[in-house]
């Protein structure tokens, strides 16, 4: 299940599931990267989305219970609406150029005391 809200002044987002769940214990250390616990191992995605959401002011917590599942639900400050972009300031990317050509070979590079050979 997943779920959104917004209010006093956050934005929060719940996600719940009926899976095997954790000892209310565990729920901290869920966050610790490599974690190993609850018969899993639980490597970075958590400790790494922790640190993400905290650098943004935000907060992340879990509950669960064995056998019951588990709940993640993460906690952000809500912000202004970007103002609308305007067309102008909107510029189209018309292509991309391979720095690497087909044949795999590297084109020179210009630099400093090396002439620009690549308009040739």
């Amino acid at each position: 299940m997943l779920t959104l809200t917004r209010g006093d002044g956050a934005v929060e987002l719940t996600v719940a599931d009926t899976g095997r769940g954790f000892e209310a214990g565990e729920a901290e250390r869920l966050f610790r990267r490599f974690h190993r616990g609850g018969g899993g191992r639980y490597g970075l995605g958590l400790a790494l989305l922790r640190e993400v959401v905290t650098s943004h002011g935000g907060t992340v917590a879990a509950s669960g219970r064995p056998g019951h599942g588990a709940r993640f639900t993460v906690r952000l400050p809500q912000s202004a609406p970007s103002p609308p972009v305007s067309a102008e300031r909107v510029r189209a990317w018309h292509g991309w150029r391979a720095a690497v050509p087909l044949s795999g070979r590297p084109r020179p590079v210009a630099g400093p005391g090396r002439p620009d050979r690549s308009r040739r």
